[in-house]
């Protein structure tokens, strides 16, 4: 014996398939909303779909959400200037 062990098994023992998907799916759904209805928009709406899935307290998802968004919203457009994506249908 190499005194190795497989703990696989314990890695994974509290794993949620369904939560997995889901939140994967989600994301996927974020890039495409970014790409038509822009950068704040789709973050916000996502921020709040998520930590509502994954039943994080509504005061606690409502405070992540606004400071998140003006930390966002101060550092990237107003501190670096960086354009963030608007979508294509507010463009």
């Amino acid at each position: 014996k190499t005194g190795l062990e497989n703990d696989l098994h314990s890695v994974f023992e509290g794993f949620l398939k369904s939560q997995f998907f889901t939140v994967l799916a989600a994301c996927v759904i974020y890039i495409f909303g970014v790409f038509y209805i822009g950068f704040y928009i789709t973050s916000i709406a996502y921020l709040i779909l998520i930590m509502s899935f994954l039943k994080v307290p509504l005061k606690n998802s409502v405070l992540t959400v606004f400071v998140l968004g003006l930390v966002i919203y101060f550092v990237f457009t107003m501190f670096l200037k960086v354009p963030l994506p608007v979508g294509i249908v507010f463009e």
